[in-house]
């Protein structure tokens, strides 16, 4: 079911283990069925 990363990020953050890095790239999202198929179809295009 659906969970929330609030309380892993809290905790995470009360630790001093909480960061984020810059990806200096193309991302997409991939949280669903038809956004994955995106994802494919444009990771097909990059490699042909």
């Amino acid at each position: 079911g659906a969970f929330s990363l609030n309380l892993i990020f809290d905790k995470a953050a009360a630790e001093g283990r909480l960061f984020g890095l810059r990806l200096e790239g193309f991302w997409m999202h991939v949280g669903t069925p038809s956004a994955v198929a995106a994802a494919d179809a444009r990771f097909a295009e990059s490699v042909s």
